[in-house]
């Protein structure tokens, strides 16, 4: 660890913290593996590290996305979540998870779907998503239950299509091919010979079961030839989704072009679940870690960064959903993001429900909470490197892992 006095680092606005840096007194005022924001930049000059090159005001910069929902979170910055809404929204969920698990059971049994219906699940949040984007995320990421597959595959495919808008070049076809994507890609996993633990990941896979999981993307792209009117982007979306750009994942280990800019997205949101969920023996990670590990993801070359600027464009630095602690001590919970101002989103304080949006006033994060209602995790540096939110697969006594 090295000491804000003593530390020679260059600072690159836009990368990782390589190590703590820490007070004169010890304290840590930023840890290792943080994104470096022109905030934390400015706090370091102050406190006496000269060598820090500002390239760009932001972590990433907010130019480079498409900025389709911008003006409207500039204006409903201020803004509570509406009551009428999250009822719709409720009801929306319940209804498009039923219709996704009646799709699934149908092409099990060989049936015949239709693209029109099909298609109509994920326009209905896309146009849900053009009122409130953060409200529709929030209620799509909490009120679903990430082991039941229709719902799981719902929220993926919504994430994804929120993505998707924040990219650049990414047209409305396009858009909606994400969502349709996202909403089929677990298909495959009702064809296979797995148990309920094997299935939803509540335990490490064994070899012959991580080999007999690792190819329902091969059965779900095979199922959903039979649909008229599918593109084959999101056919192979659908079989790329958990591809590694650097060719380490699942099923064909291919990379680099060979993985559409669909797969690349939901690959990104699939990591970014999966971590936020208690998997292979895990225990639920803290959606600020998830999104910092998925950082690490693009600089080793496994992530398309692209994805995940859209992903940090939509979230915020400290997720959309996520519980913070303020500089007067209070506990509050983030509900909007306030893009592209990635470290001043709007929050909600726990004990009053006072709304505060935090590019207006002059309080401050200064710690990540754990969610009140789960039990999470902080992850250590080395996990942040790898890509934990591929299956684990149990190592039998006397062999390790490569």
């Amino acid at each position: 660890m090295g000491t804000l006095a003593e530390s020679g680092h260059q600072l690159n606005v836009g990368e990782l913290l390589q190590e703590d840096i820490l007070s004169s007194s010890g304290d840590v005022l930023y840890r290792a593996g943080e994104p470096i924001t022109a905030d934390i930049a400015a706090t370091i000059q102050r406190h006496g590290l000269r060598r820090v090159l500002q390239d760009s005001e932001q972590a990433f910069d907010s130019s480079a996305t498409s900025g389709i929902h911008r003006q409207q979170r500039l204006k409903m910055a201020n803004e509570p979540y509406s009551q009428e809404r999250a009822a719709v929204l409720r009801r929306l969920i319940d209804e498009s998870t039923f219709k996704i698990r009646e799709m699934t059971a149908t092409l099990h049994g060989r049936g015949r779907v239709d693209w029109q219906d099909l298609a109509e699940i994920p326009s209905r949040f896309a146009k849900q998503s053009e009122q409130d984007i953060d409200q529709t995320l929030s209620s799509t990421l909490h009120q679903s239950e990430y082991h039941e597959l229709s719902s799981h595959c719902l929220t993926l495919s919504t994430l994804g299509m929120m993505i998707a808008q924040e990219i650049p070049g990414c047209d409305v076809d396009e858009i909606l091919d994400v969502g349709i994507a996202g909403s089929l890609h677990e298909m495959g996993l009702g064809e296979l010979e797995l148990g309920p633990e094997a299935r939803s990941r509540r335990s490490e896979l064994s070899a012959s079961d991580f080999a007999t999981y690792s190819r329902h993307p091969i059965v779900a792209y095979q199922l959903c030839g039979s649909i008229s009117g599918l593109s084959d982007r999101a056919r192979m979306g659908i079989q790329h989704v958990h591809e590694q750009l650097d060719g380490t994942g699942f099923p064909h280990g291919v990379g680099g072009s060979q993985v559409n800019r669909i797969a690349r997205i939901l690959n990104v949101a699939d990591a970014y679940l999966t971590l936020q969920n208690s998997l292979d023996g895990r225990p639920a990670v803290k959606p600020y870690d998830a999104l910092v590990c998925l950082l690490h993801q693009v600089r080793a070359g496994r992530c398309d960064a692209e994805a995940v600027r859209g992903l940090l464009n939509l979230v915020s630095l400290f997720p959309v959903g996520s519980f913070v602690r303020l500089d007067d001590a209070r506990i509050a919970r983030v509900i909007r993001s306030n893009s592209p101002y990635y470290t001043k989103p709007t929050v909600v304080t726990l004990d009053t429900d006072e709304l505060i949006n935090l590019r207006e006033s002059d309080l401050q994060i200064v710690a990540i909470e754990a969610n009140p209602s789960s039990q999470e995790i902080r992850l250590q540096q080395d996990e942040l490197q790898r890509p934990i939110w591929i299956p684990s697969v149990h190592q039998p006594q006397g062999t390790s892992a490569v």
